[in-house]
């Protein structure tokens, strides 16, 4: 839940805060300023992911991989499909802003735990 919070807060400070400074400054910032939305949305879809994941065993290395591929996915097949949309916006600086936001949840959920009663560690409660 710290996550979700954290990259809520983080997203309207990038918003509010970084965004107009970034443009006003013209600051070299790899595309970040129009593109951190990408990076924020892989984060917080994975935490939410992680958050809402309630089996009480261990989950399986493919499973832990599932939180952090499929908003990848997700937003990378979204920001290639506005090639093709009326009000679309691709931009190739979206998809490596979308694969670093995979990078940063890789490291903060591959190895997460499900929210679930997970504190007997698989064993069966009595």
């Amino acid at each position: 839940m710290i996550v979700v919070a954290g990259v809520t807060c983080l997203h309207l400070g990038l918003d509010l805060l970084y965004r107009p400074w970034a443009w006003n400054s013209g600051v070299p910032d790899l595309g970040l300023a129009d593109s951190f939305s990408n990076l924020t949305a892989v984060i917080g879809c994975s935490a939410l992911m992680v958050l809402t994941d309630r089996t009480e065993n261990p989950p399986a290395l493919a499973d832990r991989g599932l939180r952090v591929v499929a908003p990848v996915i997700g937003i990378a097949a979204y920001e290639v499909l506005q090639r093709w949309l009326p009000w679309g916006t691709f931009d190739i600086q979206d998809l490596l802003w979308t694969a670093w936001g995979g990078l940063i949840a890789a490291g903060l959920f591959g190895r997460a735990r499900p929210t679930g009663d997970d504190r007997h560690g698989g064993r069966q409660r009595s």
